[in-house]
């Protein structure tokens, strides 16, 4: 998952009531909408003791969800890979409780008819402690991932881990609330952690794409830059 030139603002300092614009050399600023209700999220990962146990057995122990966002474009043309990001809200979790995140999401909804909306979900993973991590190679954050802060980055740290097949998270479930008006609900199933091989299964820090396949259903795909705000492009690339 690649997209144009994403801001870098940490979710702690989403512009939620603003936005600018550079327009014949002048600043000019533009009132955009935020959430008037409160939309909630819940992720739902799969049981580490279930049918996936041989992948994430672990996996809980070691990676968690730092934080998600909703992000919103126009329902277009399936052909059309490339689509400006016209509401972006952040979710921050409010509790982890029985395998499930729970989210509460604000920010900037899109100014679109509410059948027009379509969305992906976006999440960023960090490791709680020590493994085998890979390179950064996205827009980091240090205030929100803290990887170098807990010294997960050090070159002894790392030449001591070795791969654990058992080490990963995967998402079973994404339910969001309110995001189309008052008791709409979006449910997002991801089913088992074996389909669309090997997108459901993270393993490693980042941040991850939300992807539907028509034959496959859905997955994840890496971001290498993380939206803050509103009008950057989105490209898939599955």
């Amino acid at each position: 998952m690649t997209g144009g030139l994403f801001g870098s603002c940490s979710p702690n300092t989403v512009p939620l009531n603003s936005t600018y614009k550079m327009m014949h050399g002048f600043i000019v600023l533009l009132a955009v909408s935020t959430t008037s209700a409160l939309v909630t999220m819940k992720i739902e990962m799969q049981d580490p003791n279930g049918e996936c146990k041989k992948y994430v057995e672990q996996g809980l122990d070691y990676l968690e969800i730092k934080y998600a966002r909703i992000l919103m474009f126009e329902n277009a043309d399936k052909k059309q890979l490339s689509r400006p990001i016209l509401g972006n809200l952040v979710c921050n979790p409010d509790k982890f409780k029985d395998n499930i995140y729970h989210f509460k999401c604000d920010g900037i909804m899109a100014r679109i008819p509410k059948n027009r909306i379509g969305h992906s979900i976006s999440i960023a993973v960090a490791p709680k402690k020590q493994m085998m991590l890979g390179p950064i190679d996205y827009r980091y954050q240090e205030e929100s991932m803290k990887l170098v802060e807990n010294g997960f980055l050090g070159v002894d740290a790392l030449n001591s881990q070795s791969f654990q097949p058992n080490q990963h998270i995967s998402v079973k479930n994404i339910t969001i609330y309110d995001l189309k008006g008052p008791g709409s609900i979006l449910d997002h199933d991801f089913n088992n952690c074996q389909g669309f091989w090997p997108k459901r299964l993270i393993g490693d820090h980042g941040v991850y794409m939300s992807v539907q396949s028509k034959s496959l259903g859905y997955g994840w795909l890496r971001m290498y830059f993380d939206p803050s705000g509103i009008g950057e492009e989105m490209v898939w690339i599955v």
